[in-house]
């Protein structure tokens, strides 16, 4: 610490010598004497007992993330200048208290649900389940009943087409903020995507456009190919698109062996009768607990903000090659071939920037042997394989045909409603009834 600080002297030294006739360098601080340095001290260990890491003397790790509003932080500032027995600083002061140590007024980026404790506690559950569903099937390898290539996790976002979904954009100080041209809506569709582990060449990237879905063959022919398309009136999700969705994943990645689909718990992405369907193709599904997602999803944590970017570079390029934006009028028909181009030259760039197997390991979704899994996304926690209560060798037998016996029986259930259906015809006399 002592060479480091004589160093610097003979730095400042040098430089009071050197004079060419202009202006001799600022220093950072420029020399000033920092007031109150107890109280910026005392101030900082009490922003960071809010907000930060904390060790405990047992080995834990507790994460806090309250919210410190600057009025919170002049007050407290108060309390210890009352504590200290001097004088309470100005309102500048504090502003430069934020900029000594990397601070800036934020928006909060997103409320936590459900206390970090009791996620520990769901996420623990959720990593059981894979681990014992693993074992509802013949054994294929260190998983189990699965294979990598037999992991996905599904879920949708919202997406623009020129507008930029942040909330805040740069603006002179003092000057009205406004956006020559059109703005568009922030949700000009809806992204679904669905990774795996291994081969995310299978099914590409789902966008849900709003309309009925009555337009050309030759808008159609001018989409990406590796997009698929669907219509919505309000292009969200709803059931009757979940299920087209679904039957066009099964056709892209049916082999007749076992999958784990990982999904949260969104309302429009499953229910009763979607759950029997996928139990009939031996598709076992993992929902995420609510309030999870953001700590154990891997679009969520590795994948959506990445494509986000890449999406923004190339729309950012064609308006560079045919703008400026103001001079851009594109027709509902056209808007949505470009928005399938630029989402398949972003997924194009999403999944060579993306060690998609490394993130799966990184959240537990698949696995090599019994090692302890340490989410990046969530500090603190570790899930050990080996403290799961397995049941015992004559029960392990039944629980090995668990995946084929669900197959039957939700195979059984729909050749049930099947039946009913065709029983159930209208009579003529009954059609002409109001």
């Amino acid at each position: 610490m002592l060479s480091q600080w004589q160093k610097q002297k003979e730095e400042l030294l040098l430089l009071t010598k050197q004079n060419y006739g202009k202006k001799r360098k600022r220093l950072r601080g420029g020399g000033l004497k920092l007031y109150y340095s107890d109280l910026d001290q005392k101030l900082l260990e009490w922003f960071r007992e809010r907000r930060g890491i904390i060790k405990q003397p047992d080995g834990t790790t507790i994460i806090r993330k309250e919210k410190v509003s600057f009025k919170q932080l002049q007050r407290k500032g108060k309390q210890i200048s009352l504590e200290l027995h001097h004088e309470s600083p100005c309102p500048k002061w504090y502003g430069r208290f934020l900029r000594r140590h990397g601070l800036s007024l934020q928006k909060p980026k997103r409320h936590q649900k459900i206390p970090l404790d009791q996620v520990h506690k769901l996420v623990h559950e959720f990593y059981v389940y894979l681990r014992r569903s693993s074992r509802w099937g013949p054994k294929r390898g260190p998983m189990g009943a699965f294979t990598p290539n037999d992991v996905c996790n599904m879920d949708e976002s919202p997406l623009s087409l020129f507008s930029d979904q942040s909330k805040l954009s740069v603006n002179e100080i003092n000057t009205c903020n406004e956006i020559e041209g059109h703005i568009s809506n922030k949700r000009f569709c809806t992204l679904i995507l669905t990774v795996s582990a291994n081969d995310n060449s299978r099914v590409g990237p789902v966008l849900l456009f709003r309309g009925k879905g009555k337009i050309s063959e030759n808008e159609k022919k001018q989409y990406a190919s590796d997009i698929k398309v669907f219509f919505t009136p309000k292009a969200v999700n709803n059931r009757e698109t979940m299920d087209k969705y679904l039957h066009y994943w099964k056709s892209k990645v049916k082999d007749n062996k076992p999958k784990l689909f990982i999904t949260d718990r969104s309302s429009t992405h499953l229910n009763d009768e979607t759950l029997r369907l996928l139990r009939k193709d031996s598709v076992v599904v993992a929902i995420i607990p609510k309030g999870c997602t953001m700590y154990v999803q891997v679009l969520d944590v590795f994948v959506f903000s990445v494509f986000k970017h890449h999406h923004y570079e190339c729309r950012e390029e064609f308006i560079e090659a045919h703008g400026p934006r103001s001079k851009i009028k594109l027709s509902a028909s056209q808007s949505r071939i470009l928005c399938t181009r630029l989402t398949s030259s972003a997924w194009k760039r999403t999944l060579t920037s993306i060690d998609m197997k490394r993130a799966f390991i990184n959240l537990g979704y698949i696995w090599s042997d019994n090692s302890p899994v340490q989410p990046r996304s969530l500090p603190g926690y570790s899930f050990d394989p080996e403290t799961i209560d397995y049941p015992s060798t004559n029960a392990q037998i039944d629980e090995d045909t668990i995946i084929e016996a669900e197959t039957n029986k939700a195979h059984q259930q729909h050749l049930e409603k099947l039946n009913k259906q065709i029983n159930k015809q209208l009579k003529i006399s009954e059609m002409w009834k109001k």
